[in-house]
């Protein structure tokens, strides 16, 4: 007879008011290696700060990138046949930055409150 198992995990999942409290503690520590180790040895999932984290990072790249002018449409050209020129059909268009509002919809996430990495990482 042969028995099969399921892999198990123990760590239970990760969710966003737990993610938002980790953040707070990463951002309190300085880094989510000293906020798990300082706190000692936290309520929390070590996979959880090293989850917090790397979303942390991806959402700055990505307001980073939004508020750099990000390309939101490459321009669409062609090459006119009888001339041989380029025509372009529809300039590229960039993200342009207006406001914090504007700027934190353009970047969503599961876990973290972006309007809030805005005021604390991007605006700092």
């Amino acid at each position: 007879m042969e028995f099969k198992t399921q892999p198990t995990n123990s760590t239970p999942a990760l969710t966003a008011e737990v993610a938002q409290e980790i953040y707070s503690l990463i951002k309190t520590y300085g880094s989510a290696d000293r906020a798990y180790k300082d706190k000692g040895n936290s309520d929390y999932e070590p996979e959880h700060f090293s989850i917090v984290d790397k979303e942390i990072d991806r959402i700055v790249r990505e307001l980073n990138e939004y508020k750099n002018g990000k390309l939101i449409s490459a321009e669409v050209s062609h090459i006119d046949e009888e001339t041989g020129e380029k025509v372009i059909d529809s300039e590229a268009v960039y993200y342009e930055y207006t406001t914090d509002e504007d700027l934190a919809n353009q970047v969503s996430s599961d876990y973290l409150d972006v309007s809030l990495i805005i005021t604390d990482i991007i605006n700092k």
